[in-house]
């Protein structure tokens, strides 16, 4: 196998970064699943974003709020903040 001398690919996971920038903001999130929803009371939508916790049990980006909970009964969802 050659060994690369530059990038040649680079992959950020800047949905899961959402989920982990509301775990800073929150300390009580951190080390729990977390998904971000659209807005406040969301339900019949999808989770945008999710922390690794959550990614662990399943859940996924764009995943029904209602799978999510399926697979991960205790995630924890919070809306996008707008300012």
């Amino acid at each position: 196998m050659r060994r690369p001398t530059q990038i040649e690919r680079l992959y950020l996971d800047f949905d899961g970064f959402f989920a982990s920038v509301e775990q800073q903001a929150r300390p009580r999130l951190r080390g729990r699943p977390v998904g971000v929803v659209p807005f406040e009371g969301a339900e019949h939508t999808c989770v945008i974003a999710c922390s690794r916790e959550a990614k662990l049990r399943g859940v996924r980006n764009v995943m029904s709020i209602a799978d999510a909970r399926h697979l991960c009964p205790d995630i924890v969802l919070v809306a996008i903040q707008r300012h």
